[in-house]
């Protein structure tokens, strides 16, 4: 396993704090791709030394984790199988628990979308192996803790240019839940969000990296 040289590169000249997230290809898969290319699925214990090494090289005490910025409860969670984008049991207790002692508003950063929050635009989208996992019980404790209003993800791949990128009433989880969706960075044109807190409400904004601009079709702004 290896981190690519723009994990690092294309964060190095910003100066602030960098908190990470990791997602399915940390961890899920071999080192060695099946004969036709395609990604192989890795063993339990080979995830469990991937993700092992991920936090290693964070410099991270665990891997799912919380941060408090301007009056904001941030939580950020991490995937690790069986599903790409799935939560295991201890971590799920743990969320739940730091849920019930932080009744702030809060963030929730997961590589996994929350079902529902896009269009059904591929075969993948909205699936099993598409969306945050366990669906129930993510439903179950979210609907416990209005004060979650902004779901952080990626995963999907969604590009600005997708109607579901930004529309908010397919974006939204519930009436006090909105899934933010991220694109990746190997594409020709990047576009990244960003999250502004403020004391009664949140924006949220995209650049364009290709054009050097923000998009402010794509705007949005949250009540806290």
């Amino acid at each position: 396993m290896f981190f690519p040289s723009f994990c690092t590169g294309f964060v190095a000249p910003l100066h602030a704090p960098l908190w990470v997230i990791n997602g399915n290809h940390e961890f899920l898969y071999a080192d060695k791709r099946k004969p036709d290319g395609g990604a192989k699925v890795a063993s339990p214990a080979s995830w469990a030394k991937k993700l092992a090494r991920y936090a290693k090289f964070w410099h991270l005490s665990s891997r799912y984790y919380t941060k408090d910025i301007a009056g904001y409860h941030l939580i950020f969670l991490s995937a690790e199988g069986p599903l790409p984008v799935e939560i295991g049991e201890k971590q799920l207790n743990w969320f739940e628990d730091d849920l019930s002692q932080h009744p702030e508003t809060t963030l929730v950063f997961f590589h996994g979308p929350l079902k529902g929050t896009l269009l059904n635009y591929n075969k993948s989208v909205n699936t099993p192996r598409g969306c945050a996992q366990p669906e129930g019980r993510l439903q179950a404790i979210l609907a416990r803790n209005p004060q979650v209003r902004l779901w952080i993800s990626g995963h999907t791949h969604t590009p600005a240019t997708n109607y579901s990128y930004a529309a908010d009433g397919i974006n939204r989880y519930s009436d006090t839940l909105v899934d933010i969706h991220n694109a990746d960075l190997d594409r020709k044109k990047i576009w990244t969000n960003s999250l502004y807190l403020y004391p009664d409400h949140i924006e949220v904004k995209t650049y364009d990296h290709h054009a050097r601009a923000w998009m402010p079709q794509f705007d949005r702004r949250y009540d806290r």
